[in-house]
């Protein structure tokens, strides 16, 4: 399911990598990941349908985590923010993780609002980042701690 999501072209469009994934990398990339200590990748569901995927992926040892996440395609408008909203929530309130790290295309301005929209701290200067091929892209990265988090939600 998974894999089907993440091969549709509405998602691959706003991925740092848009190359269709075969059957065979996708279940390396699982079985590596499912591993790694500290790693959550979640399913998320709206009244038991499986709606998104979320990756939260261990940076550093300080509590950081690195996130990446997608709705599925043609899920209802307005999943995208709970996803967000509940994912959060997880990974400060069970999760124990003291910060969230994203990184957006510049492209993709739906997702640089939906980060600004949800309180993460936009950092001022871009990043480049090769995304093979000899192609490369503008990165915006971002950042939310669980302290940010817990004041908004107050």
């Amino acid at each position: 399911m998974v894999l089907t999501w993440r091969n549709d072209e509405s998602v691959r469009m706003n991925m740092f990598s848009s190359a269709p994934i075969g059957v065979e990398e996708h279940r390396q990339w699982f079985e590596q990941t499912e591993a790694e200590p500290g790693r959550h990748l979640l399913i998320f569901e709206v009244m038991g349908v499986p709606v998104g995927f979320v990756n939260l992926a261990p940076c550093d040892s300080a509590g950081t985590s690195r996130w990446g996440f997608y709705t599925a395609p043609g899920a209802p408008k307005g999943t995208g923010r709970l996803l967000g909203e509940t994912a959060l929530h997880y990974a400060f309130d069970l999760a124990g993780i003291e910060r969230i790290c994203g990184e957006v295309v510049l492209s993709n301005q739906a997702s640089i609002r939906f980060h600004l929209g949800l309180g993460f701290h936009q950092l001022d200067q871009h990043a480049i980042r090769s995304l093979g091929d000899g192609q490369t892209a503008e990165i915006v990265q971002f950042w939310l701690t669980k302290e940010d988090f817990r004041k908004a939600r107050e």
